[in-house]
């Protein structure tokens, strides 16, 4: 399967997306860029993207100007956007953000003025060993601070793979502590 991550339109500023349609990341087939496309809820395309490169797409989001984000992973990931109307792309990142290389983890989601992403311990040097949340500012030139790093008890730290903010504006997060199962939620004021 190359479908890997779906973000809903669901916000009502006007822009380029249109409301209600469905955001889809591509992972590149055998070769080839990937790709973000928007889709109706009918199932027709409507507009794609290339992305930079070859990564994976660990996840999409949408902001509340209905800007599209993916986060391409592995060692090192980044979040790349694009301006609908313009087709003008950026990418940024933040020191050790990185995701395993694999077809389930990685997060992203945008609440407020913030881009929520999931960091994973890919290791070996320290910047890649890091793990936890980082939160981008979208207000401010996408600066990055990391949180719940580490986590887990005795300081092993923790992976965490899935991310969302409830309708109550608390952030819930899945990690794991080294296993394969994200069987610990955490949650916070984000």
């Amino acid at each position: 399967r190359m479908l890997r991550r779906a973000a809903f339109v669901q916000w009502s500023p006007a822009a380029p997306l249109t409301l209600g349609d469905i955001l889809i990341g591509v992972d590149p087939a055998s070769q080839g860029n990937a790709i973000l496309a928007e889709y109706t809820t009918s199932g027709t395309l409507v507009q794609q993207w290339t992305m930079p490169d070859k990564s994976s797409v660990e996840g999409v989001a949408v902001d509340s100007n209905l800007t599209p984000y993916a986060y391409l992973g592995f060692a090192p990931a980044s979040i790349w956007t694009v301006n609908p109307t313009t087709g003008a792309t950026s990418t940024f990142t933040d020191t050790g953000l990185s995701m395993a290389a694999d077809t389930v983890t990685g997060g992203l989601y945008a609440y407020g003025n913030y881009l929520y992403a999931t960091d994973e311990n890919t290791g070996p040097s320290a910047a890649e060993g890091a793990n936890g949340i980082v939160r981008f500012d979208l207000s401010n030139g996408n600066a990055g601070q990391r949180f719940f790093d580490p986590l887990a008890p005795n300081n092993s730290g923790a992976d965490f793979e899935k991310l969302t903010v409830g309708l109550n504006g608390t952030l819930y997060a899945m990690f794991d502590q080294g296993g394969f199962a994200s069987n610990n939620v955490m949650s916070t004021d984000p």
